[in-house]
């Protein structure tokens, strides 16, 4: 496969909006029944504690997809910088990561250093841009799934 069909592939993944249109793109491309391109997850068979462990409730997995998405935006800001997110030189509470990454010395040793709450509402709205949130997939029918506003 060239880059552009890996590029296609994961475009088209990207695009599915439920697990029948994953499994087809899958077996189209030849993966989906292929043993050699599947492994489990985390390479251990007994995996359920890690996988069932997902919220089962929709409004409570999106708010933790947003949760997730601000780790990941603090990981993203100290690997920009070279600094391992495990290493000792990474900080050491999301509050400190805040302030160092973010507020880039305005509030050092601040009794408000890390603290969103504090910045006004154009410094939220740069940083936010930094977080996305995108949701897909068909509106359930009557009576397939829970309705949920956010």
């Amino acid at each position: 496969m060239n880059n552009e069909e890996k590029k296609e592939l994961c475009l088209a993944l990207l695009r599915a909006d439920s697990e029948k249109e994953v499994v087809q793109i899958l077996t189209g491309a030849g993966y989906w029944e292929n043993k050699r391109f599947g492994r489990l997850y985390g390479d251990r068979e007994n995996n359920f504690s890690t996988i069932g462990n997902q919220q089962n409730r929709p409004d409570a997995a999106l708010v933790e997809k947003l949760i997730n998405s601000v780790d990941a935006r603090l990981m993203h800001e100290c690997l920009s910088r070279g600094i391992n997110p495990q290493s000792p030189a990474a900080p050491q509470s999301i509050r400190d990561a805040v302030g160092k990454f973010f507020e880039e010395g305005r509030r050092v040793g601040s009794i408000y250093s890390g603290q969103i709450k504090a910045w006004d509402n154009e410094m939220r709205r740069e940083i936010a841009k930094g977080i996305t949130l995108a949701a897909t997939g068909a509106k359930p029918q009557d009576g397939e799934g829970e309705s949920f506003v956010v």
